[in-house]
C-alpha cells in the first residue's frame, strides 16, 4: 500500500528550520554542543592565527551553562547587506540566520582559516537557546541576540571597549542528550592553540585555567611503560603561497607508529593526507639519508616500516584550501599533491638535522637495527614460517597456483589489475564465481565472524586457519614482515553483507589487515565494498538502493531487501560489488592512531564509548521523554512498521509501554508453504536516542521476521 504523493507533500524549509530537522548533517554526534563551542572557537582563533588579536579568552559559566569567547581582533563588519529576496539585513544579523554567508570562501580576508563553509554561526543559532554576538569596531559596538529563530533583536552604540568579537550561546537542550560541554574539551582546545604558538586564555566559573602547553605536550601515552628515545625539534617550513606546517617527531620504545594531524589548529581525529604524506617523507628522507652516507649504513636490510618504529608525529599545517571529509573535519582529504612542497621543504630540514646530530642518527638507526633483527628473528621461527608463505614470483610472473583450498585463482599472471574479493562464506562465493572477470579477479570465502586479532600475539593469531588463508592467498607476509610489494594481488576488496552482522565482519576483517598486514593498508591496497540493503529497479539502467527503509522512494517499485549478498541476483552482484564502473568501494587507510583504533575494537569500554558516542547508549543525563518528540517517533515506528509489514503480515498489534522505552508488537504471519498452522511473533523495540536511524533501526529488525 503506497502512501499519497502529491505537491502538498513538498515542503520548504528555511536555513534555521533545516539544521533543527537535519541537525546530524551539521554537527555530527549530538551527545553535547561541543560542536558549537568549536565554531564560536574557530572564529576567533582564526583573527588570532591572522595576527589580528594577540589571544582570545573563553569564558564558561557552568551554572547557565553559558559559553562564550572574546577575541580582539578586527570585529565583524558593521553595514548593511542586501539578500537575494531585496530584504536589506545587519551583516551580523544575516551570518546568524542566513547558512551559506561568511568571509572565508576566498583568502581576501583571511589567508587560511578554520571556518570554511558559512554556517558555523547559523547552526549555533539554530541550536541554542540564547545566541548573543557582540562586534566592536571603530569605537562603536553592535549586538545581535537571537533565540533559535530568524528572529533577531539589534542594538547599535558608542563604546570604549576594545575592539574584537564575543560570541555567547546557551545550548538548547532539546538537540542534545547533555548541554554541558566537557570541562577536557575546552581545555584541550585551548591548550592544542597554545602548544601551537596562539595564546588561548580559559576563565571557568570566574577561575582562570592553565592552557599552557608544549607541542610535545599533545602526545599522549597510555601505556605509562612507553619511553621516549629521541625528541627531533620542531620543524616548520612554508610554501610560496603563504602556507606553513609544523612537524615535531618523538622515537619512543613503542613498536607502533601514531600520528597527531591538525589544519588551521582544527585536531583531525582521523588524520587524513597531511599524516599520510609525513609517514612517506620520513621513510623517504631516511632511505635516501642512508644511501648517500656510509657511516648510515644498516648492519641488515630495513624495511620502509623500520623507520617509523615506535614513532609520533605531530603534523600542524595552515592551508588556504583545506577540505575535509564532513562538517566536523575530523579528517582532512585534500589531494596528496596539495603538500608536494611542503613536504619537500620538511625533507630537507630533516635531512640537515640528523646530518648535524650524527650521533642522534646513529642512535635512532640502532633502534630500526634491533626492532628488525627481533623481527626477523620470530618470523623465522618454524611454527610461524611454516604456516606463512611468502611470496617469491615478480609482479609479472605470478605463478596462480592453489596456494589455498578454498580460493579460486584468478589467470593473469600479472599483479598489475588483479583484485582478491574476501567474501562471507559459501553461500556469498557462489554467485561471485558466476559474474567475475576470470582474468584478474579471485575470491577467496572465510567463515562468518573471523578472530578479534586486537592485542592478540602472532603466535596466537596465526593459529586461526582464516587469517592464516588471508596471509598465504596474498602472500605478502605477516606483521613487520608485510611488504606490499610482495603481494599476489594489486587490491584486495573486503565484501560482506549490508546489515548490522556483515558490518562486524567488516570490523573484524579490517583490524587483521590493520594489525597483520599494515603494509597493505599503507600502500592504499585494502577496500571495502558497500553493499545496499534495499534495492529496487527491474534493470542496471534503472536500479536504485539505499541502506535506510526511510530513504526508499514512494515511487519505487520491485524493492528487494537482501538477508546476504547470496540472495542478488547475478546482475544486481555484479552492478553493485563487482563491475568498476558502477560498483561503490571505499578505500582503506591506516588508522593515524593504532592504539585508539585497537581500544574501540577489542576492549568492552572502547565499544561502550563508541555507542554512546554514536548515540545508542545514552548517558545518564539523557532525557529523551521529557518532551513530546518520543510520542511522534513512536507513531513513526508503526506508520513505517505498518507499511513494510502490509504485505506479509495477516495481522498487526501494537501496544505501547511508555515505561519500558519500547512499543510491544505483534505479528500474525501467513505461512510461505500450505499449512493449517499460522506463525506468529514478538519482538520489543526500544526507540531511544534521537533521529529517524533509530526508526530504520526498528522497522529494519521487524523486517528481518520474513527474510
Amino acid at each position: 500500500m503506497s502512501k499519497q504523493y502529491t505537491s502538498d507533500n513538498i515542503k520548504v524549509l528555511n536555513d534555521i528550520e533545516h539544521i533543527q530537522l537535519r541537525s546530524g548533517m551539521y554537527i555530527g554526534e549530538a551527545n553535547d554542543p561541543r560542536s558549537l563551542f568549536s565554531e564560536m572557537f574557530d572564529n576567533a582563533m582564526d583573527e588570532v592565527s591572522a595576527g589580528h588579536s594577540t589571544e582570545l579568552i573563553v569564558e564558561v559559566d557552568s551554572q547557565e551553562n553559558r559559553y562564550t569567547v572574546h577575541d580582539f581582533g578586527r570585529g565583524i563588519p558593521h553595514g548593511k547587506k542586501k539578500l537575494e529576496n531585496g530584504e536589506e539585513k545587519e551583516v551580523i544579523e544575516v551570518l546568524m540566520t542566513v547558512a551559506n554567508s561568511g568571509g572565508k570562501f576566498d583568502n581576501n580576508s583571511y589567508n587560511y582559516s578554520a571556518g570554511l563553509n558559512g554556517v558555523g554561526m547559523t547552526v549555533t543559532n539554530a541550536l541554542s537557546e540564547t545566541f548573543t554576538v557582540r562586534s566592536r569596531r571603530g569605537g562603536k559596538f553592535i549586538e545581535v541576540t537571537t533565540h533559535g529563530s530568524a528572529e533577531t533583536d539589534l542594538q547599535k552604540g558608542k563604546t570604549e571597549e576594545l575592539h574584537g568579537t564575543s560570541a555567547s550561546f546557551i545550548p538548547n537542550k532539546k538537540y542534545f542528550h547533555s548541554v554541558k560541554i566537557p570541562r577536557d574539551f575546552i581545555l584541550s582546545r585551548c591548550k592544542i592553540a597554545s602548544a601551537l604558538g596562539f595564546r588561548a586564555r580559559c576563565v571557568i566559573d570566574s577561575e582562570e585555567q592553565d592552557t599552557n602547553c608544549t607541542i610535545f605536550d599533545l602526545i599522549k601515552e597510555e601505556d605509562p611503560k612507553i619511553a621516549t628515545y629521541v625528541d627531533i625539534p620542531t620543524i616548520e617550513v612554508t610554501n610560496d603561497l603563504g602556507e606553513s606546517m609544523k612537524v615535531a617527531l618523538r622515537y619512543t620504545s613503542d613498536t607502533k607508529d601514531r600520528y597527531f594531524g591538525y589544519t588551521n589548529l582544527l585536531a583531525n581525529y582521523l588524520g587524513g593526507t597531511h599524516v599520510q604524506c609525513l609517514s612517506k617523507t620520513i621513510i623517504s628522507t631516511w632511505e635516501t639519508l642512508i644511501s648517500k652516507y656510509k657511516n648510515l649504513r644498516p648492519a641488515v636490510d630495513l624495511k620502509p616500516s623500520d623507520y617509523l618504529v615506535g614513532l609520533r608525529g605531530i603534523c600542524a599545517v595552515f592551508i588556504s584550501h583545506p577540505e575535509f571529509s564532513s562538517q566536523t573535519k575530523e579528517k582532512l582529504v585534500v589531494n596528496k599533491a596539495y603538500f608536494d612542497s611542503l613536504m619537500e621543504a620538511f625533507s630537507k630540514s630533516l635531512t640537515k638535522y640528523l646530518t648535524n646530530n650524527i650521533e642522534v642518527a646513529q642512535q635512532l638507526l640502532k633502534r630500526f637495527e634491533e626492532y628488525r633483527i627481533a623481527q626477523n628473528a620470530l618470523l623465522s621461527r618454524k611454527e610461524i614460517s611454516s604456516l606463512i608463505k611468502i611470496n617469491e614470483d615478480s609482479g609479472d610472473n605470478i605463478r596462480r597456483r592453489s596456494v589455498v583450498s578454498k580460493l579460486v585463482e584468478c589467470t593473469s599472471r600479472k599483479r598489475d589489475n588483479t583484485e582478491l574479493f574476501i567474501v562471507e562464506g559459501d553461500s556469498a562465493m557462489g554467485p561471485y564465481l558466476y559474474v567475475r572477470d576470470k582474468a584478474t579477479q579471485a575470491v577467496l570465502p572465510i567463515r562468518g565472524k573471523i578472530l578479534n586479532t586486537t592485542y592478540k600475539d602472532l603466535k596466537e593469531v596465526i593459529q586461526n586457519k582464516e587469517i592464516c588463508d588471508i596471509a598465504n592467498s596474498i602472500g605478502c607476509g605477516i606483521g613487520a614482515q608485510c611488504d606490499a610489494s610482495k603481494s599476489r594481488y594489486e587490491r584486495v576488496i573486503i565484501s560482506a553483507d549490508a546489515d548490522p552482522d556483515g558490518l562486524q565482519i567488516n570490523c573484524l576483517v579490517l583490524a587483521v589487515f590493520i594489525n597483520l598486514f599494515p603494509d597493505m593498508v599503507k600502500q592504499g591496497r585494502v577496500y571495502v565494498s558497500l553493499p545496499p540493503l534495499y534495492c529496487w529497479g527491474k534493470s542496471a539502467k534503472d536500479y536504485g538502493w539505499c541502506n535506510k527503509v526511510e530513504d526508499i522512494p514512494a515511487t519505487a517499485k520491485d524493492v528487494h531487501r537482501f538477508k546476504g549478498l547470496g540472495e542478488m541476483n547475478d546482475d544486481q552482484l555484479y552492478y553493485f560489488l563487482v563491475d568498476k564502473n558502477t560498483r561503490n568501494v571505499l578505500q582503506i587507510e591506516y588508522p593515524s592512531d593504532i592504539d585508539e583504533f585497537n581500544k574501540i575494537l577489542g576492549t568492552s569500554e572502547g565499544k561502550g564509548n563508541l555507542l554512546k558516542d554514536l548515540g545508542i547508549i545514552l548517558n545518564s543525563e539523557s532525557r529523551v521523554f521529557t518532551n513530546p518528540e518520543p510520542i511522534v517517533k513512536q507513531a513513526k515506528v508503526v506508520e513505517e512498521i505498518k507499511t513494510t509489514c502490509s504485505n506479509v503480515a495477516k495481522t498487526l498489534e501494537f501496544k505501547p509501554e511508555p515505561e519500558t522505552k519500547a512499543i510491544k508488537v505483534s505479528i500474525e504471519v501467513e505461512p510461505k508453504k500450505k499449512s493449517s498452522k499460522k506463525t506468529s511473533s514478538t519482538k520489543k523495540i526500544a526507540i531511544v536516542g534521537k533521529g529517524k536511524d533509530r526508526v530504520a533501526e526498528a522497522v529494519n529488525l521487524f523486517a528481518g521476521l520474513f527474510d
